[in-house]
């Protein structure tokens, strides 16, 4: 199954404030995304989002995988979108309305580049 890392920009600012995955269309995705913003869901993200209405954010594709990946160590396989998804919250993290006390419990977190 293919997954999608996307990444929602500000148009204003050019700056990625969410990193999400999706198996779906990404423009579907998006849709669900500005319908929860405009159904008034709490999240720091849509709260984002409704600064920008009637306007939206960009949508970029950031990478697309699918397939398995051999977990460290050798044992089982996991699912190479969970790394990668890690990956590109940590790269923006500076910038990005994902929970990152959620997202820094995973376990990929503390070994990907940018320990800080």
């Amino acid at each position: 199954m293919k997954h999608y890392i996307y990444g929602l920009v500000d148009p204003r600012d050019y700056k990625v404030h969410y990193v999400g995955r999706t198996t779906r269309r990404m423009d579907q995705r998006l849709y669900d995304h500005i319908g929860a913003a405009r159904r008034g869901h709490p999240a720091p993200v849509y709260e984002w989002l409704r600064s920008l209405l009637p306007g939206q954010p960009w949508l970029v594709c950031l990478e697309t995988c699918s397939g398995l990946i051999k977990k460290a160590g050798g044992k089982g396989w996991r699912n190479a979108a969970e790394l990668a998804e890690v990956k590109w919250i940590k790269r923006f993290r500076r910038d990005c309305f994902n929970n990152l006390d959620g997202e820094s419990h995973k376990r990929d977190w503390l070994r990907l580049v940018n320990r800080t």
